[in-house]
């Protein structure tokens, strides 16, 4: 299949693969390498939402998504946006996983039920009551994840599920996805950045310029694989120390609150010019909040 946005090129060019039932693919590749459209395309948002020109096939569990419209594909394929975002819109983290469950018909109590399990497993049964825009970003990355994997769909598609996860929580979601492959489920992480979740994937799809470069086992010959076709950074040596210039940003005796929950509590430093400065904090530490 090849798909064209709405007034744009091809974004995807002459896909031909069948992802097995029960299996755990990583699809990897550079920025703009048609991954994230690809995530698209299982739960019908290509072309029913989208719009676009697709040409070709794709079929999930014997549905081609031409003739199924999204309605009827997300008990079959679930998908967690990169940008949870956009993806969040209830006025709980509570709702937001209710939402779903809600709309495939089961009961409140399964409801409720369902809820409970799913957030004491991701380890986030704090963030039930709290609204989605107060949280930090790494945060509303597990309540998009939680919102999806409540529902249980035999397909779960994750577009960088790891960005903005704490040492915490990102081993955590790995081992969530591992144990849901070997109960059955279909596991499809799409990705940028290499990590131990290579390790309990079996194949590996690479995507360039739209197109599927390589296709090879995973496992623990994965990076070998990355570092081969050039697609795992090396970065370039760090400035040597000092020689940092003029002041550029003071902050000082900053307090902020969201949602009136206090966030940030007597922060101060000062960066100067020049400088190579990291941000390091579990999620909900308020790093987002010191960014915006």
């Amino acid at each position: 299949m090849s798909y064209a946005y709405p007034g744009g090129g091809r974004a995807l060019a002459d896909l031909h693969f069948g992802i097995e039932a029960g299996s755990y693919t990583v699809v990897f590749g550079r920025n703009g390498s048609g991954k994230s459209t690809f995530a698209y395309l299982p739960n019908g948002l290509i072309p029913h939402v989208v719009g676009g020109a697709l040409t070709g096939r794709v079929a999930v569990r014997g549905r081609d998504t031409r003739d199924h419209r999204p309605a009827s594909l997300f008990e079959l394929a679930g998908l967690v946006f990169q940008n949870p975002e956009a993806q969040l819109f209830s006025s709980t983290v509570r709702d937001e996983l209710a939402f779903g469950l809600e709309n495939m018909g089961l009961a409140p109590g399964a409801v409720a039920g369902r809820i409970r399990e799913t957030a004491g497993r991701l380890g986030i049964v704090e963030l039930l009551d709290r609204p989605p825009e107060a949280l930090s970003g790494g945060e509303q990355r597990l309540a998009a994840i939680a919102s999806v994997l409540a529902m249980d769909p035999p397909v779960v598609l994750l577009d960088e599920p790891f960005a903005g996860l704490d040492w915490r929580y990102a081993p955590r979601v790995a081992a969530i996805l591992a144990e849901l492959n070997r109960t059955g489920s279909t596991v499809v992480v799409i990705e940028h950045r290499a990590g131990n979740y290579l390790r309990d994937a079996a194949r590996l799809l690479v995507f360039d310029g739209g197109r599927v470069v390589l296709d090879a086992p995973c496992g623990l010959d994965a990076e070998p694989a990355l570092k081969v076709n050039r697609l795992l950074p090396e970065y370039p040596p760090l400035p040597p120390a000092g020689g940092a210039g003029d002041e550029v940003l003071a902050v000082d005796a900053l307090c902020a609150s969201v949602g009136g929950r206090p966030v940030l509590n007597d922060v101060g430093f000062a960066l100067r010019a020049g400088e190579v400065a990291a941000l390091v904090g579990e999620n909900g530490a308020g790093k987002s909040t010191l960014d915006r």
